[in-house]
């Protein structure tokens, strides 16, 4: 993240969530869709409007319960191509 912030492709701004106090980091670019499939933006979708509205303990908490990082050994790499297979299953149902 550093070094988009020194290639100034983003920036982070400070938001207060009640007691605490968090970073979002804000993309200086538009978006580009054309880099996903409409499989993909799908899920991006479901997961926005999922997780919207939760904070980072409950987003924590929810992450501990999917597959990938149940299937995960203890300090193993997460795989995300597993969590993102079963996420375009259930979409697809």
């Amino acid at each position: 993240m550093a070094a988009l912030r020194i290639e100034e492709r983003l920036y982070v701004e400070e938001v207060i969530f009640g007691d605490f106090v968090g970073e979002n980091c804000v993309s200086r670019q538009g978006q580009n869709f054309a880099l996903f499939s409409d499989s993909e933006i799908k899920v991006l979708a479901e997961v926005k409007g999922h997780l919207n509205g939760k904070s980072a303990r409950q987003i924590s908490q929810l992450s501990h319960m999917e597959i990938g990082y149940l299937a995960a050994k203890a300090r193993d790499f997460i795989c995300y191509e597993l969590m993102l297979r079963t996420a375009l299953l259930k979409c697809d149902n």
